[in-house]
């Protein structure tokens, strides 16, 4: 039998529960059922027991803070190395810009001169840096027209 039971929820809860639901309600849940705040409450007491209270009776009970400490470890360390490789690929594609900045100029110099340095590509009034206008702006048109040419045939 269901007993009706009364919740009282402090302002900030009852935010964080119109998140959840909104949350359950959007198209990143699975589900395409809507979520009532009842559902979302069971839903979250579920996981919350599933999470720290279940327990298989021969391992030791789970430890809410060890666990939670565990999740914001794992979390921050996830962070740190998207981080790192985010930052690793910056690096990259401005090696990769140097590179392109050198076979254009192997290209369009004559044998004759030779290269013995090339300039920051982000330094303004630089040939580095119109080049790198005009290949942006090139490579934006481009991306444009795919993008256009994608859309006309799901129209």
């Amino acid at each position: 039998m269901n007993k009706k039971q009364n919740v009282r929820l402090t302002l900030e809860n009852k935010e964080r529960l119109e998140l959840v639901i909104s949350y359950l309600n959007s198209d990143r849940y699975p589900y395409h059922e809507t979520i009532s705040i009842n559902k979302a409450i069971n839903f979250t007491i579920e996981i919350f027991y599933n999470l720290f209270v279940e327990t298989d009776p021969n391992v030791t009970p789970k430890n809410f803070i060890y666990l939670m400490g565990n999740y914001q470890n794992i979390r921050d360390n996830q962070e740190g190395k998207l981080i790192r490789k985010l930052n690793k690929i910056d690096q990259l594609i401005s090696e990769v810009k140097y590179i392109d900045m050198e076979f254009f100029k192997q290209i369009i110099l004559s044998p004759e001169e030779k290269i013995t340095a090339i300039e920051s590509i982000y330094a303004p009034n630089t040939f580095e840096n119109t080049f790198e206008k005009i290949l942006l702006g090139i490579v934006s048109r481009d991306r444009n027209i795919n993008f256009n040419l994608k859309n006309k045939t799901k129209r």
